[in-house]
């Protein structure tokens, strides 16, 4: 018997672990739209040649709601030059996102948000061609294609 209960309590553990890792991983879409540039090289929008894109541009009305993909803690909140108005949240995992050119932020750094929250507002902050949110995934310190975890 004290086999069996200590089998069901590591079973509960690890079962617990994967809910943890699936609600902190960033696959919920952050918004509805229509995508407008894709992560990889692409032509620069706002001036001549070519640039690594190191995320998803997704186009919407401004003030849409924007979401949290996953569970996690807001690292950071406020203004950054080209980026204008952003949020990042760390997931853990080695999960990192990035919410930028909102036209308003409803959280705050250090907060803890889950998977779906309310966390911004579509807009055209910083170097921007018109309202969008441009949505990045760091992996372990690198920027990976979101469509590769966004749920389809």
């Amino acid at each position: 018997m004290t086999d069996q209960a200590e089998s069901l309590v590591d079973l509960s553990a690890d079962v617990d672990k994967k809910l943890a890792k699936d609600a902190a991983t960033p696959s919920l879409w952050p918004m509805t739209g229509r995508i407008t540039s894709k992560f990889g090289m692409r032509n620069n929008p706002t001036g001549r040649g070519n640039e690594m894109h190191y995320g998803l541009d997704i186009a919407n009305s401004t003030g849409t709601k924007i979401k949290a993909a996953g569970d996690g803690v807001v690292t950071f909140s406020g203004y950054k030059a080209g980026w204008g108005r952003m949020v990042m949240i760390s997931h853990g995992y080695g999960y990192v996102t990035q919410y930028a050119h909102c036209s308003t932020i409803l959280v705050k750094e250090g907060q803890k948000v889950s998977k779906g929250d309310i966390i911004a507002k579509c807009g055209t902050s910083g170097r921007v061609t018109g309202p969008h949110l441009h949505f990045g995934v760091q992996l372990n310190g690198s920027w990976i294609d979101p469509l590769k975890v966004l749920k389809k």
